[in-house]
């Protein structure tokens, strides 16, 4: 019996050796188990119907860049998603499977059936660490918390390294952007996206991303911190450089009362408070709420004492999620008096730490 993989690889590389030009798409389906009736296709904000005749249809048409298409057959409960782009694809199954169809001739949807294998891999080993630290004793799931979290460096270095052996690749344009909380510095990110074909650059989530890395780097550790000015819980307007300009050192600290990890770490942000404050310490909080009532009542059963600020917007269209480049809800900025970030993402005993190291 030959090799169904194998079967897929030479019809993808077929196709790509016939294709390399194709400035629009032709699929060719063909379903078993049907006769005649309608196909549907769905993509983006497009939607088109074609008729099926003698089980077989055909769609035509041009994408500005790969889309994750659906292909529906009208009146029947399954559907099948793949990658669509400009390139002859063949649509091959049964109708009472359309989950299960075999897709071949886009090459995004090769490398993404590619990129799932490696993902499934750590998938598997995520579920059984879940599965067993239910019933595991207190020693078991801290041994089990450990491997979770090795597992998932291990993972990220596997998607990293797909990058690097499919830089034509559009996946590797989500991937990074998936992957930007991993990314310390970004010096680091910008390694990554250099390793990408200059022929992704014409994407807008390309380039959207070089942007979010120029932002990046001037919130780094020996830039001024971009100033804003913002609501405080009375409604009063308050600048960042008023704020700061009157301590040694304050803590821009970003949270949100929905967020469990920020309210964790309201908690080591106030012992750190209560420490340093009468040497010159203070925080500027910043939540990142939508919703008033949420915001003030986590200010009170945390116990927030210092500045808290909030523009109450959501975070589409929360600038300052886009001004300080934040990749997650818990971030902090350690600014000195003239507002100059000294560190960044102090969580923990880190701030402690740091603090011991700048007062002493």
């Amino acid at each position: 019996m030959k090799n169904p993989f194998f079967l897929i690889l030479i019809s993808f590389l077929i196709s790509c050796s016939q294709n390399k030009e194709n400035k629009s798409f032709i699929i060719d389906g063909k379903i078993e188990g049907i006769s005649t009736g309608k196909a549907l296709i769905e993509y983006s904000d497009f939607k088109d119907t074609a008729e099926i005749k003698n089980g077989q249809f055909n769609f035509k048409g041009t994408v500005q860049k790969p889309e994750i298409c659906k292909i529906i057959i009208e009146g029947f409960e399954h559907q099948t998603e793949f990658y669509l782009e400009n390139s002859k694809i063949s649509f091959l199954g049964y109708v009472d499977s359309l989950d299960k169809v075999k897709i071949s001739g886009s090459k995004t949807e090769y490398e993404n059936y590619t990129y799932n294998q490696i993902l499934n891999k750590y998938e598997r080993k995520f579920q059984d660490i879940e599965n067993e630290y239910e019933g595991a004793n207190d020693s078991r799931k801290e041994e089990l918390k450990k491997l979770y979290e090795k597992a998932d460096l291990e993972m990220v270095k596997a998607q990293k390294q797909f990058i690097k052996d499919n830089p034509t690749s559009y996946l590797c344009i989500g991937i990074l952007i998936e992957l930007d909380w991993s990314f310390k510095t970004a010096k680091e990110y910008q390694e990554y996206i250099s390793i990408l074909d200059t022929s992704l650059n014409q994407y807008k989530r390309l380039i959207s991303l070089k942007e979010h890395v120029g932002r990046m780097e001037k919130v780094e550790p020996g830039n001024i911190a971009p100033d804003f000015e913002i609501s405080d819980i009375n409604g009063n307007k308050i600048k960042l450089s008023d704020h700061y300009s009157k301590s040694k050192y304050t803590l821009l600290d970003f949270w949100a009362s929905t967020c469990g990890p920020c309210r964790i770490e309201n908690k080591h942000i106030l012992k750190a408070y209560k420490k340093y404050h009468d040497k010159g310490f203070d925080v500027f909080g910043v939540s990142q709420d939508s919703k008033k009532e949420l915001w003030l009542n986590a200010i009170k059963k945390d116990s927030l004492v210092w500045t808290n600020t909030c523009h109450l917007q959501k975070e589409s269209t929360n600038e300052l999620i886009k001004m300080y480049a934040l990749n997650q809800v818990s971030a902090n900025f350690l600014l000195d008096n003239t507002g100059k970030i000294i560190d960044k993402d102090l969580h923990g005993e880190d701030l402690e730490i740091k603090l011991a190291e700048l007062f002493n």
